[in-house]
């Protein structure tokens, strides 16, 4: 049998190279992502988040320069946003936490927050009736601090995926 060689043109390698860059970019987009979620690089106060933040910074009224250092959140999949925000420095303890997701919610997702150590979250995890909130209420006491959020938010078929976010109280 007499096989004839293909020989490639160069239209067909230009084609050829910039397909392996655009799979390249998608890769590289996705390696962005921590195990378990999206990593978001932003803070609501414009500094990056591993940077300290002054009250100043956010506009509220100081009596001293308070230093919060804000690490980088770990969201789980179907995460929309949360409140407070990461990296919000309040001065006063916000009335509960609330995470909102895109897909539904289902028992056992929790949430805890967490400051030196010490649980401020009260009473138990409530998820939404349109079972894509949930919250808890945060204790009316809590002290000036940092506040790290963990949450473990799991779905119908029984799946679980776990993330975090913190705030400051000041």
């Amino acid at each position: 049998m007499n096989r004839k060689r293909h020989t490639p043109t160069p239209a067909g390698l230009a084609g050829a190279v910039i397909s392996v860059i655009l799979l390249a970019g998608i890769f590289l987009i996705g390696c962005d992502q921590e195990e378990g979620g999206v990593t978001d690089r932003t803070v609501t106060t414009g500094k990056a988040q591993t940077g300290a933040v002054t009250k100043a910074e956010t506009g509220t009224a100081s009596a001293g320069p308070a230093q919060f250092s804000f690490g980088i959140p770990r969201k789980s999949p179907h995460y929309e946003s949360n409140t407070p925000a990461h990296g919000a420095i309040l001065s006063a303890s916000p009335a509960n936490v609330v995470i909102n997701f895109n897909f539904d919610l289902a028992p056992p997702s929790t949430i805890s927050i967490v400051s030196n150590g010490k649980e401020y979250g009260t009473g138990e995890t409530r998820i939404d009736d349109g079972k894509l909130m949930m919250s808890r209420a945060v204790d009316p006491k809590a002290p000036k601090g940092l506040y790290e959020v963990s949450y473990t938010a799991c779905w119908p078929d029984q799946t679980c995926h776990d993330g975090n976010f913190q705030f400051a109280i000041d």
